[in-house]
């Protein structure tokens, strides 16, 4: 059967399933059946025209309405039928007269007039799609032989035909090849298609077998291949990537390499993250990243698992546990302290013989008799031999110079059970024998790397000029002899004094090997913190004095008093000369300045004078510490010649370096430095240049330009993942973060600062990593460190890693609400100018 390629076969599928449909459906005993079924299935189609606007009649709808009521109703009267029936009454004989006039039963049932209606109407959408379709209307004649559709009509090949053609629409073949299926000339085209079919069939095997072999050899995906499925690509582009391949055969060593590294990783047992990223079409770029959060997080499940009680820790509960620890670990101390003094005073007292003549007074007795009187006390030495027992049972503790232990401590007389020499780089091991003869343990405590032992003691009061070099510089000093005797020696690395790091960090690097640990400071570049510098362009005069630079010196202390009165002030010169110049130069400006006597006033009574103001030289001022130290380094040009002499005093000594040690690491905020030198006028790139002259070109550099050679020691990267999400997480918030802020063995993880607060970090953030848990006791851990952060400045926030690994979102939100907190507190009027 030839088929037009325009035809409608589902219009000619209903078409053909009508007779029977009708046939089947309406049936019955009764007579209306009979005649609706021989209506529909013999009338020619003006009758079932005819019916069709019959039903669409205004009569014929409202009779069927007033049937339909009569039907419903259950309580109609005989008045109100009469009623209905006079109304309706022309047109039931209407429509009565209609029916009979089409040949319909009169027994018909009026519920299947509703019936026939539906279908008529199918009949006729069916009837006017067939008419519009030539190409279907030849064919339903061919079939029915006829115009007239009937159930005995032979649709055999019409409905095969039908189903061939809905087969071939379902299968998914190329446009093209279905459209010839549907040729006129098909038939002649058949033996031509089915051998073209065989051949092809014949390739696509072909095809497998290759696919299976490359398979096997290369393990090659060909969706991955292809880019795409390969049984839906076009043949071309699967010819063009074939050849593509076959002419790049480098590239055949990079998939061998990638395929033996895919089958390493998986024997590792990691072949479900590289299935993943196979599958997934990803870059392998970030694989080592991926893995490391996997297996992190399969670390995490399996810790919590074998360890349930993490599940119940609480950052909160940890850090009320850390603050009771504070708490407790403070009173103990005092309670200690109190606990020595109530067993001190409750310690009997020799008394030994308290009566007769003074002169035969011992112990308590002389002691009482001593204090009783007014005047002529009996010499300390003569107390110490007579009632020394007694004084050490009431004051156990004395401190004494070398000097003073041998003058008044009588050999015999008195024993200690322990005799701590400080800052034992100073003394001498002869200087030490009387305290060591008198003691049952000794510690040793120093700074190999500060002042070694001088002439001091053995100078009551005498001139101090210094040279440049003499016999202390090679003197051995009990330390050093403590050290080499004693292995291993304690080594205190904590640095508490300076408030800001670059006051320490050039001893640190130069001197210490960057060894120390030193705190950071919240504080970045505020102009009360740090080293400063401030050229005055004096003379040197010969004995060591520059007139001009003690003046300025002397000025600036002057007004500092008048403008810092809550800082402490220390003044040091190189040499003793100098000293006496700023003294003298300070007095005279006293006298006309108030403010600055009384700030002296002041100073000299705070802790007992401890932290007094002081003009010292850089023999003597080892031990001392201030606020703000002011540095004259005395040395410049020559007053006559203009040249700068190489000839820096003590400092050109072999041991020179560790005087500058000394006087660079004294202030705890400020250093300001006044020179008459430039740093190249420091001579360092003659032969046997000392460290102590190099040690000084290197410091006035530094206080000139603020730089160290090597940085700042501060990596600046997150140490570890947990610290790297929590600063991703702030920065997404608007803050910025620096990671690892510190110069030297401790560093903060991270610290947060804000355009609103200009004077430094708002914030350090502590992460319980490595840094946490690699303290050697809680005290440093959960009180110390934090309470010299505290001291520096810093407002420090705890993060909790199992907090933030189950709720990042939430421990977050806290962390910035803290955070906002400290700006409200610390820059409320550049956030009130912001907003």
């Amino acid at each position: 059967m030839k088929l037009a390629l325009n035809l409608r076969f589902d219009a000619m599928l209903k078409t053909s399933g009508f007779s029977t449909f009708r046939y089947y459906k309406i049936t019955g005993i009764n007579h209306g059946s009979l005649a609706a079924r021989h209506l529909l299935l013999e009338g020619n189609l003006d009758t079932l025209d005819y019916i069709l606007a019959l039903s669409k009649d205004e009569r014929y709808s409202k009779l069927i309405d007033a049937l339909n009521m009569l039907e419903n109703s259950n309580t109609t009267t005989l008045t109100e039928l009469a009623a209905y029936w006079d109304k309706y009454t022309e047109n039931i004989n209407w429509f009565y007269e209609q029916v009979k006039g089409l040949g319909i039963s009169e027994s018909l049932n009026t519920d299947e007039l509703e019936n026939l209606h539906k279908d008529l109407a199918d009949m006729i959408s069916i009837q006017n799609r067939v008419n519009a379709n030539n190409s279907a209307l030849n064919v339903i004649r061919k079939a029915n032989k006829g115009d007239l559709i009937y159930p005995g009509a032979d649709c055999i090949e019409l409905r095969d035909a039908i189903e061939a053609a809905k087969i071939i629409h379902s299968v998914d073949i190329p446009a093209n090849m279905r459209q010839n299926l549907f040729v006129k000339d098909y038939k002649s085209q058949k033996d031509y298609l089915s051998k073209m079919a065989a051949n092809i069939y014949s390739d696509l095997g072909k095809v497998d077998s290759a696919s299976s072999e490359a398979k096997d050899i290369a393990h090659i995906d060909f969706e991955d291949f292809f880019k795409g499925d390969s049984e839906k690509l076009e043949i071309q582009y699967l010819i063009d990537t074939i050849v593509r391949a076959e002419n790049n055969p480098e590239e055949l060593q990079n998939w061998s390499k990638f395929i033996d590294t895919v089958e390493k990783a998986s024997e590792a047992g990691i072949s479900p993250v590289i299935d993943t990223y196979l599958s997934g079409d990803l870059y392998f770029e970030n694989l080592d990243t991926t893995y490391e959060q996997v297996l992190y997080r399969n670390l995490a499940h399996i810790a919590y698992e074998k360890y349930p009680e993490l599940n119940r820790f609480s950052g909160l509960k940890q850090e009320e546990a850390r603050e009771r620890f504070r708490k407790t670990d403070r009173e103990l101390i005092d309670l200690e302290r109190k606990y020595l003094r109530a067993k001190l005073a409750k310690a009997p007292i020799t008394r030994r013989n308290s009566e007769g003549l003074p002169r035969d007074k011992t112990e308590l007795g002389l002691i009482n008799h001593e204090r009783s009187k007014k005047r002529k006390h009996i010499s300390f030495r003569d107390l110490m031999n007579r009632a020394g027992k007694a004084i050490q049972e009431l004051k156990p503790c004395f401190m004494m110079s070398p000097l003073s232990v041998s003058q008044y401590l009588k050999p015999g007389t008195s024993e200690f059970d322990l005799v701590v020499i400080d800052e034992a780089s100073q003394m001498k091991p002869e200087d030490s024998l009387g305290a060591l003869a008198r003691s049952k343990q000794i510690v040793v405590v120093g700074d190999p790397k500060q002042l070694p032992p001088t002439s001091f003691f053995e100078r009551l009061g005498g001139d101090d000029n210094e040279t440049e070099e003499n016999d202390a510089d090679t003197v051995e000093s009990i330390l050093e002899m403590a050290m080499r005797c004693w292995q291993p020696y304690r080594r205190l690395l904590w640095h508490y004094r300076s408030r800001h790091e670059s006051l320490i960090d050039f001893s640190n690097k130069k001197f210490y090997n960057d060894q120390l640990i030193v705190f950071p400071s919240p504080v970045t570049n505020h102009p009360s913190y740090g080293v400063h510098m401030e050229y005055v362009g004096g003379t040197c005069r010969k004995g060591g004095t520059n007139i001009k630079e003690a003046q300025r010196v002397a000025e600036a202390a002057v007004e500092f008093m008048q403008t810092n009165p809550e800082q402490s002030l220390g003044v040091v010169a190189m040499n003793k000369v100098q000293t006496d110049l700023i003294e003298d130069e300070v007095s005279r400006l006293l006298t006309e300045n108030t403010a600055a006597y009384n700030y002296i006033e002041h100073w000299d009574k705070i802790n007992g004078g401890l932290e007094s103001f002081f003009v010292k030289n850089l023999e003597n001022v080892q031990g001392d510490e201030r606020d703000v130290i002011f540095i004259s380094t005395t040395y410049g040009p020559d007053s006559e010649s203009g040249k700068v002499h190489q000839r820096f005093g003590p400092i050109n000594s072999n041991v020179g370096y560790r005087r500058l040690n000394v006087l660079f690491t004294r202030a705890k905020e400020q250093v300001q430095l006044f020179t008459s030198m430039r740093p190249s006028d420091v001579r360092v790139n003659e032969e046997n240049v000392n460290f102590g002259r190099r040690a000084l070109h290197d410091y006035l550099e530094y206080a000139a330009t603020g730089r160290l050679q090597g940085g700042d020691g501060s990596s600046n990267e997150p140490e570890n993942d947990f610290e790297r999400h929590v600063k991703e997480h702030l920065e997404k918030r608007g803050f910025d973060v620096d990671c690892q802020v510190g110069v030297s063995g401790y560093f903060i993880d991270l610290a947060v600062s804000h355009p609103a607060f200009s004077d430094g970090y708002l914030a350090g953030i502590e992460c319980d990593g490595a840094t946490y848990h690699s303290a050697k006791s809680a005290r440093d851990r959960d009180r110390l460190r934090q309470e010299i952060l505290e001291n520096l400045g810093w407002d420090i926030y705890r993060v909790w890693s199992t907090d933030w690994f189950a709720n990042p979102k939430k421990e977050t939100d806290k962390l910035e609400q803290y955070i906002h907190s400290l700006l409200e507190t610390k820059a409320p009027v550049t956030l009130e100018k912001a907003a």
